[in-house]
């Protein structure tokens, strides 16, 4: 999820997230609908190389969702529950970039989105 820079020696931030399948999550199920963006993912990657070369270090941060080629996988998606972007990890990781901001730690925040939204159950 978080790339191990030292955290002396970055001022800046990046928040990556790439969603290449939709997911469903339904009492802490994750699933996996079948409509993926196959370059969502990718995108995330290859904006991560593209900063981890610059000559000011980053503290990056992924989240992504892709499809298991797996067939029994049940659509659900390869990264671990935390590298997922749901709703909360997203909004974990947002909170934890102003602190760094509050305290003077980064100094510019980089948000990158690829992909389609994620739908929620309806809850009323």
């Amino acid at each position: 999820m978080t790339t191990p820079e030292s955290q002396a020696t970055w001022t800046h931030r990046a928040v990556l997230i790439g969603v290449g399948v939709t997911i469903i999550t339904e009492d802490g199920q994750s699933t996996a609908t079948d409509r993926s963006l196959k370059g969502a993912v990718q995108d995330v990657h290859d904006v991560k190389e593209y900063l981890t070369k610059c000559a000011t270090p980053v503290k990056i941060t992924t989240l992504t969702a892709t499809k298991s080629p797996e067939e029994d996988s049940h659509n659900a998606p390869m990264e671990a529950t935390k590298d997922l972007p749901t709703f909360d990890n997203v909004c974990n990781i947002l909170e934890e970039a102003i602190e760094e901001g509050k305290k003077g730690q980064s100094k510019f925040v980089y948000i990158h989105y690829s992909g389609h939204g994620t739908r929620l159950p309806n809850h009323e």
